[in-house]
C-alpha cells in the first residue's frame, strides 16, 4: 500500500506541480482494514457448519486482520474508495499504533 500511495503521490505532485505533497496513508489503511474485518466476517459465516477445531477454521481464526497486501488489492481499495491527500485525513495515534500491543 505504501509503494502503491508513494507512486500515485507522485503522479499527482507532477500533475499539479507541487513539491511537498502527500497521499493519506491513514485513509486507505482504514478501508483496508475495514475490507478484511469484512472479509474475515464473511469467511466465519460461510465456515459456520465446520468443526472449530478444522484445520479452516483454525486457519481462519489465527489471525483474522493479517497485514500486507498485493498490488491488485491496492488497486481495488484506491477504485472503490478512492485516495485523499494527508491533510484530510492525517496520521493519529491509532493509524500509527495499530499492531496489536
Amino acid at each position: 500500500m505504501f509503494a502503491g500511495l508513494n507512486w500515485a503521490r507522485q503522479r499527482r505532485a507532477d500533475e499539479l506541480k507541487l513539491k511537498d505533497f502527500e497521499m493519506s496513508q491513514a485513509f486507505l489503511m482504514f478501508y483496508d482494514k475495514l475490507e478484511k474485518a469484512n472479509y474475515f466476517l464473511e469467511s466465519v459465516i460461510a465456515t459456520r457448519e465446520e468443526p472449530l477445531e478444522g484445520r479452516l477454521v483454525s486457519w481462519l481464526l489465527q489471525g483474522p486482520l493479517q497485514d500486507g497486501g498485493q498490488w491488485d488489492m491496492f488497486v481495488n481499495l484506491v477504485e472503490k474508495y478512492g485516495l485523499v491527500p494527508k491533510w484530510i485525513m492525517p496520521e493519529s495515534f491509532h493509524s500509527s499504533n495499530s499492531r496489536e500491543g
